[in-house]
């Protein structure tokens, strides 16, 4: 997914706007009670701000314990932040919760706020009911979800007897189901095989595209970010430590990808050719029978692309290249140490 055209997001309409949130829980045990220690202090949030534009789907990561889940209560008007100020849609969260949550949409990991002794028809039509539709327009709405998610042909089957990806798609599908202008989608593809996940992410493009609203896409998935995602929010410890485009994301996380090679060792100097690839800052495994090895280094496509010449130069006859990307929690330490988005032009340790 590419990042939107310079001025394209300035043009859209700001949709959600966080200005300085913060958010503290007090601890209070046994003995907190008695006097005997204080109670413990967790900062949650400290002075989180961001504003997403209409159009833009923005993956929010951190680790755990990052805050994003204290984010997305308050967001959803379930908790309430000590100080700063959210605007949803024009209004004000929580002064304005009611009108705020009708222009909100959420999708979350848990499907026991789903009846499971009603259908899928069911649960669409009590959840439009609780938007204010009129019943026959309820039914209405609940028959083009079904049809728009794929699953008019299990509208009448108890919700406890979906398969986990039809239980997803219900939930997309509830998110949807009152048009909302936000949308705050949490892990929405945990526990989906590969095909399953597939078809999510095509839905839901597809549905971004049918009128003007802005995603909030909790994930930890990297690849969801790569084909799906147009910016990036990474929290870390309560705090905002990325806030850029998907692609410059990608290129943190490409700069530290592990990358093997596999070659057949030079017949002489076995030792200068250990020296010169250790030069290169490559781990050099043992040399099998065959006379092959394995070099593991880190680095993105400039950097394997200089280490394959050194490689080649060096006399040895490379085989097969694998790559791998960088866990999403090494990115994270990454970003918490400051590092930033700056595109890498040599090997690592070269």
């Amino acid at each position: 997914m590419n990042a939107p055209a310079p001025g394209a997001a300035l043009a859209a309409p700001c949709l959600l706007r966080v200005d300085g949130l913060r958010k503290t829980y007090v601890s209070t045990g046994f003995r907190s009670l008695l006097g005997l220690r204080p109670p413990r202090i967790t900062q949650a949030l400290d002075g989180v701000s961001f504003a997403l534009q209409a159009g833009q789907v923005t993956a929010l990561l951190g680790p755990n314990g990052a805050g994003k889940t204290t984010l997305i209560n308050i967001l959803c008007d379930l908790t309430r932040a000590n100080e700063g100020r959210v605007e949803l849609a024009g209004f004000e969260i929580p002064e304005q919760g009611r009108a705020a949550r009708r222009r909100l949409g959420y999708c979350s990991t848990n499907d026991r706020s789903f009846f499971w002794r009603l259908s899928g028809r069911s649960n669409l039509e009590f959840f439009a009911a609780l938007q204010d539709y009129p019943r026959e327009e309820a039914r209405a709405r609940a028959d083009e979800m079904l049809r728009r998610f794929d699953l008019q042909a299990h509208a009448e089957k108890l919700f406890h007897t979906y398969s986990a990806g039809m239980k997803k798609r219900l939930g997309l599908a509830r998110a949807f189901l009152h048009e909302p202008s936000v949308l705050l989608l949490d892990e929405p593809t945990s526990g989906l095989d590969t095909r399953s996940t597939d078809e999510l992410l095509a839905m839901v493009r597809q549905e971004i595209g049918r009128r003007p609203k802005t995603v909030l896409w909790a994930t930890h998935r990297a690849d969801e970010i790569e084909r799906l995602c147009d910016r990036v929010i990474v929290m870390i410890g309560g705090r905002v430590h990325f806030d850029d485009s998907a692609e410059r994301f990608l290129g943190i996380s490409r700069r530290h990808m592990v990358f093997t090679i596999e070659a057949l060792a030079p017949a002489a100097g076995s030792d200068a050719f250990t020296e010169a690839m250790a030069r290169l800052g490559l781990q050099c495994g043992p040399v099998n029978e065959r006379g092959e090895l394995a070099l593991v280094g880190h680095g993105d496509e400039r950097a394997l692309s200089g280490v394959l010449s050194a490689v080649i130069a060096a006399g040895a006859l490379v085989r097969q290249v694998q790559r791998q990307a960088e866990p999403l929690h090494q990115v994270f330490s990454h970003l918490a140490s400051g590092e930033r988005a700056q595109p890498a032009t040599h090997a690592a340790g070269a």
